[in-house]
């Protein structure tokens, strides 16, 4: 399985998003929780807690929280320009066999419709 299918695999099982980083503090221990959405009625799903308290847990908990929204935004990002490369490899090499290692101008047009045609299928 491409790494990419582990990580779809993992996003489409974990809670639906957004999550938020929050400063937690009770009578014996105090940290940052990731807090997961509200369902219906209001209530907090849950929260994970980062109980391992050091001068950077603020701004783990943040990244984790940015995670959820971060990666599916990253995968559709690394599908779209795999689109895009594999658009212009396949009219590259049906046009130009010998696949000259400069870009022409020819064939810098031909780039700039392979994006375009990754584009619009899309």
């Amino acid at each position: 399985m491409p790494r990419e299918d582990a990580i779809q695999t993992r996003l489409a099982a974990a809670t639906k998003g957004p999550w938020a980083p929050r400063l937690y503090a009770d009578n014996e221990d105090c940290g940052w929780d990731v807090v997961l959405p509200c369902d219906r009625e209001g209530f907090e799903i849950g929260a994970i807690r980062c109980t391992d308290i050091h001068e950077n847990a603020e701004n783990d908990a943040a990244f984790i929280a940015a995670a959820r929204e971060d990666v599916p935004y990253l995968l559709a990002e690394v599908a779209r320009l795999r689109r895009i490369v594999e658009a212009f490899t396949y009219h590259t090499l049906t046009w130009n066999p010998d696949c000259a290692v400069h870009l022409e101008s020819r064939e810098k047009d031909r780039l700039t419709w392979a994006v375009k045609l990754a584009e619009d299928k899309e």
